[in-house]
């Protein structure tokens, strides 16, 4: 991926402010990874799930394709506590791993497996995943609104107010969506110096980011995991560990 086709080339900052406050996955999802020693991150962004699990005793390898993404990572191990050993980040493919060793457990957070945009690159990934982990693989990924697929486009609105060290920033997301595909286009725009709850009507935003999201239905999910050699233990609907259930806005499996 060339930094002009890396929709996070310039606004890893701004990922990384928005989302360091999340720990529900972490705190209940990733709960029993308790006895794992190596673990692969993989989709790891700016660290924070990688960052999440690190405690004494415990190795763990992030891997994203975004260089930036990587290096606001790096700082961040770098901040941390230093009485546990630093996570080691690795910029490269999800479908062709870079040779980082054999791990006892194998996380994919926060969407990561569906900006794989084909199927055939989400099986390259299992097939990669199931030949250096031992042990269990987590995927975290959203459920499809199955009642907005007959909306082709949804207009641009406000998805999100920050504050960082550069000032005020807003975030907008418009979708534009092809079931027949199983594909979404999340079209995010970034308006710094900017907030106070509705769309910014003047000025062209400071960022664009395009992100090209595949639509994943549960029984796909499991067919491909079986299809890797591996086989979908749970399946949940939220990181509390609720069931799959019409209108849940998560699909989460640990695979075996």
């Amino acid at each position: 991926m060339s930094a002009a086709a890396d929709p996070y080339a310039r606004i890893a900052a701004l990922y990384d402010a928005e989302f360091a406050g999340a720990s529900a996955d972490i705190r209940t999802f990733y709960g029993d990874l308790d006895g794992c020693r190596r673990v692969l991150v993989l989709g790891c962004g700016t660290g924070r799930v990688s960052e999440g699990l690190r405690c004494a005793g415990r190795e763990i390898v992030g891997v994203d394709i975004s260089g930036p993404m990587i290096a606001r990572a790096e700082a961040t191990t770098a901040l941390g506590d230093r009485s546990t050993p630093a996570v080691r980040y690795v910029v490269g493919d999800m479908t062709a791993l870079p040779s980082v060793g054999v791990f006892d457990a194998a996380v994919v957070p926060n969407a990561a497996f569906s900006f794989l945009p084909t199927r055939r690159q989400q099986l390259q990934c299992l097939q990669g995943v199931r030949a250096v982990v031992q042990g269990p693989v987590w995927i975290d990924v959203p459920m499809p609104d199955f009642a907005l697929l007959g909306h082709p486009h949804t207009p641009e609105a406000v998805a999100y107010e920050g504050v960082d060290a550069a000032g005020r920033w807003t975030r907008t997301r418009e979708v534009f969506r092809f079931p027949v595909e199983q594909r979404l286009l999340l079209r995010d725009r970034y308006y710094l110096g900017v907030s106070g709850g509705a769309v910014p009507r003047q000025g062209l935003p400071d960022h664009v980011s395009d992100l090209a999201l595949r639509l994943i239905v549960p029984a796909e999910l499991e067919w491909m995991l079986e299809a890797a050699g591996l086989y979908a233990d749970q399946l949940y609907g939220d990181h509390s560990g609720s069931p799959v259930r019409e209108g849940c806005d998560r699909l989460l499996v640990r695979a075996v």
